[in-house]
């Protein structure tokens, strides 16, 4: 396994806290996200994470991974289309 590399850390916390039993950590982290998405490198960080089988994501790794695809494909959707205004 290979430790991500540390400008990953904020992603992979948002993502870990996505899925938080806690409402005000869930929408904290959401809110986060959402930020990011029109950020340079965003969706190239979500494509390290769940194409890289190699990374070391410790506790909740399948729930990352899930989480970046998930936030990968939903940019797509809603960025990528013909018509989007972004």
């Amino acid at each position: 396994m290979v430790a991500p590399d540390p400008s990953l850390h904020p992603l992979i916390h948002a993502l870990q806290s996505g899925v938080s039993h806690s409402a005000e950590e869930r929408d904290s982290a959401l809110g986060q996200l959402k930020a990011w998405e029109n950020q340079p490198g965003y969706y190239p960080s979500l494509v390290e994470l769940f194409a890289n089988h190699e990374l070391e994501l410790g506790p909740g790794r399948d729930m990352i991974r899930f989480q970046a695809v998930t936030a990968f494909k939903n940019g797509v959707a809603a960025h990528w289309r013909r018509g989007a205004t972004q």
